[in-house]
């Protein structure tokens, strides 16, 4: 019998042996990397009945994408604008300023004093964003002086301020030809100060270092020591790298398992092994039970809550009670990788699942 003959001959068994190997692939994919420490707690955890719990490496205490976000938002909101004196402009317009005094003695004598008065302060440029609220950065070489937008004109204020001045007087030359701007703004210094505290922003809240309590035997719990000993549990069981020796390995007990659920409903369930369908129905049972316990593991929720005890009545609807508990036996082994007290788990859901 040649290659072809025998996959003709035995081509059901090949697809559910395929089929239990893509199935064992995937809940491989779903397990976790390494062995699950630690007791999660949630909100109606009123004491802590273990143990002292020390932490044995430091862990640190990651911010929200909402506190990030806020602190981002902050910075940008309070960073200082840098601007830097030139006064080319300003003394260009002051010596026209002077060449009116033979011209127009009586304009001159009304201007000086006022433009005095404005270049004393000094004009700085306008900038969307830049607010009375904003802190400004004088920049003199190396040096940066504090100051405020008050401190300041800027042209609209500058012609307001000589508006107000010479309201009734009628000038013969158009006053607002002699207002120069003496601060500009310096993109460059301002963008490179905003990047800097944006690169400095830690993505972590606080540090707990080795060998700190976190919570003693017995101690009441609070919103906050839950927070801990959960965000603590969830640092040490992440960052794990990708391990092709541990994947083949949880790989091979998937299918291990998956095989002998195959082959207890070849030997002792031939109807049910006889249609790929039924073989898929509870294959894909598993793989959805799995996927919740992996999701809730991910997400730092409590697993205990899920209803497990599920999967053998809907197993019982279709087929018969004893396939429904060999069923659930693997849901409830598979799972308890997710668990620190596998034994305790399942004992817990056995015991719903048998009755």
């Amino acid at each position: 019998m040649n290659l072809l003959s025998f996959i003709q001959a035995k081509h059901n068994l090949i697809f559910k042996v395929f089929m239990v190997m893509v199935c064992s692939f995937c809940l491989a994919l779903m397990l976790p990397d390494r062995q699950v420490k630690g007791h999660r707690v949630d909100a109606f955890s009123p004491i802590w009945p273990y143990e002292d719990l020390v932490t044995d490496e430091e862990f640190y205490i990651r911010k929200t994408e909402r506190e990030i976000r806020r602190e981002r938002d902050k910075i940008i909101r309070d960073a200082p604008v840098f601007y830097y004196q030139v006064e080319t402009e300003k003394n260009r317009r002051l010596r026209d300023l002077e060449n009116l005094r033979s011209a127009d003695i009586r304009s001159y004598h009304l201007l000086k004093p006022l433009f005095d008065s404005i270049y004393e302060r000094g004009v700085i440029e306008s900038v969307d964003g830049v607010t009375d609220a904003k802190s400004l950065f004088i920049s003199t070489g190396n040096y940066a002086e504090v100051a405020s937008l008050y401190d300041f004109f800027t042209v609209q204020s500058a012609a307001w301020f000589l508006e107000n001045n010479l309201r009734g007087d009628n000038l013969s030359v158009n006053y607002l030809d002699y207002i120069a701007i003496t601060y500009y703004h310096d993109k460059e210094k301002t963008s490179n100060f905003l990047n800097n505290k944006l690169q400095q922003l830690s993505v972590y809240k606080s540090v707990i270092p080795q060998g700190q309590v976190l919570v003693k035997k017995g101690e009441v719990l609070t919103n906050n020591k839950r927070f801990l000993i959960n965000r603590y549990f969830s640092f040490r069981n992440q960052n794990v790298t990708f391990s092709w020796v541990r994947f083949l390995a949880k790989w091979g007990l998937t299918f291990i398992l998956l095989m002998i659920l195959l082959t207890f409903l070849a030997f002792f369930r031939k109807p049910i092994f006889g249609q790929n369908t039924q073989v898929a129905f509870l294959m894909m049972l598993l793989l959805l039970s799995v996927g919740a316990g992996a999701a809730f593991s991910r997400y730092g929720l409590m697993i205990m809550s899920l209803p497990f005890a599920l999967v053998p009545i809907m197993v019982r609807v279709f087929f018969d009670g004893r396939t429904a508990l060999f069923t659930y036996l693997m849901v409830v082994l598979l799972c308890s990788f997710f668990m620190a007290d596998k034994l305790e788990f399942v004992i817990l859901q056995l015991m719903p699942g048998i009755g």
